[in-house]
């Protein structure tokens, strides 16, 4: 103990009875405000907690909303999701009703049986996007969809460079949540359409 707890202990012990009340009823108090405080810090916390985790979902919805408008896919198109929360991204499409989905690791063997590839990508570099959207090209039909969402900022000319190399025009891009959303159709679809 230190000489000032020592000091205020004697002063309390040689007090009368209605100083002691008086000490101890003020200690008590003190209990109460630093409960007090306590609850309401844990209080705040839970409510950051809280709202980071629903605005990563009211985000994560908003981007999930654009990317389905930007690919007009209905609940009837082969969708194959890429990217780095593809499982999530699985379950999520499935409780809004689109049943014919993939990931990158349980799509089986490449012949064209995808109708729309969604890709979410958060890494800086165009060229480990070049390679995945080589690899993720062979899975698409003729007249597919390529819905990208880019978290990272990125060069949209280079991405629409390596679009046109893998045989697709950007139709529309939208800024979305932090990001940038772009959808992309095979120029081979375009001359079916236009033959038909």
């Amino acid at each position: 103990m230190t000489a000032v707890t020592l000091q205020a202990r004697r002063f309390v012990e040689m007090a009368t009875p209605k100083l002691q009340t008086v000490y101890h009823w003020f200690l008590g108090a003190l209990d109460v405000l630093a409960e007090a405080k306590m609850r309401k810090a844990q209080y705040e916390i839970n409510r950051c907690r809280w709202l980071l985790d629903h605005g990563r979902s009211l985000a994560s919805d908003r981007v999930m909303e654009t990317m389905i408008e930007l690919a007009r896919c209905s609940k009837f198109h082969r969708i194959i999701v890429a990217g780095t929360d593809g499982i999530s991204r699985m379950s999520a499409l499935h409780r809004r009703g689109y049943r014919r989905i993939s990931t990158t690791s349980t799509c089986g063997l490449p012949h064209g049986q995808y109708d729309v590839a969604w890709v979410e990508w958060q890494q800086h570099s165009i060229k480990a996007l070049e390679t995945t959207l080589q690899w993720l090209v062979h899975f698409l039909a003729p007249a597919s969809a390529l819905v990208i969402w880019i978290g990272e900022p990125m060069d949209r000319r280079a991405l629409g460079l390596v679009l046109a190399r893998l045989g697709f025009r950007v139709e529309v891009g939208t800024r979305c949540e932090h990001g940038l959303a772009m959808a992309a159709r095979r120029l081979d679809a375009n001359r079916q359409a236009m033959a038909a």
